[in-house]
């Protein structure tokens, strides 16, 4: 079946006056403008570099102990001390918490300056916290009267109590059970 003329033209004449065909037209136009120009004008990204960290990551924490003076009065004391956060742990906050009680009692006069801090070690036994605190033993020559020695077995116990809830203090000397602290004081059993 052939068709006329005016129908072959019929099926040909586009009208590029029509609002629908101007409107796709222009924002066909827009679309390929705004994607050429995105693509020349922004170079290619480069992930940024990040530095990684090589060393710990510190926290600084506020430790609780308690001093107890000659005259037998307690009071607690607070401290900031500088942690690593790695390995943050009840045990470290204890010991964190003895050596800023040993730092305050070598400032009364109570703990000698020449005796190290004591150390803590935290044990799981039988579902209980069991805290033992090794206290270094006394260096030849050096005295301690009994009220000072009783004042640092206090202060020992109040600042375990104050750091780790719940647990049960062992203490030892020179890593051994002695009978005493340093000479006079009896330690607890």
């Amino acid at each position: 079946m052939k068709r006329s003329a005016p129908q072959r033209a019929a099926l040909v004449d586009i009208r590029w006056g029509a609002p629908q065909l101007l409107l796709s037209l222009g924002v066909f136009l827009v679309a390929l403008i705004y994607l050429f120009s995105v693509l020349l004008a922004s170079p290619v990204s480069v992930a940024p570099w990040v530095e990684l960290m090589t060393e710990p990551q510190q926290v600084q924490l506020e430790v609780a102990y308690a001093v107890v003076d000659v005259r037998g009065l307690e009071r607690p004391a607070f401290a900031v001390r500088t942690l690593p956060l790695e390995t943050l742990s009840d045990e470290l906050r204890v010991n964190a918490s003895l050596e800023a009680l040993v730092e305050e009692l070598q400032a009364l006069g109570v703990w000698p300056d020449a005796l190290r801090p004591p150390r803590a070690i935290l044990l799981e036994v039988d579902r209980r916290r069991v805290v033992v605190v090794d206290v270094p033993p006394l260096p030849a020559g050096v005295q301690v009267g009994v009220s000072e020695e009783l004042a640092v077995l206090r202060s020992l116990s109040a600042t375990v109590r104050a750091a780790v809830a719940s647990a049960e203090l062992r203490l030892t000397v020179q890593g051994e059970e002695a009978l005493t602290l340093w000479g006079s004081v009896a330690l607890p059993r």
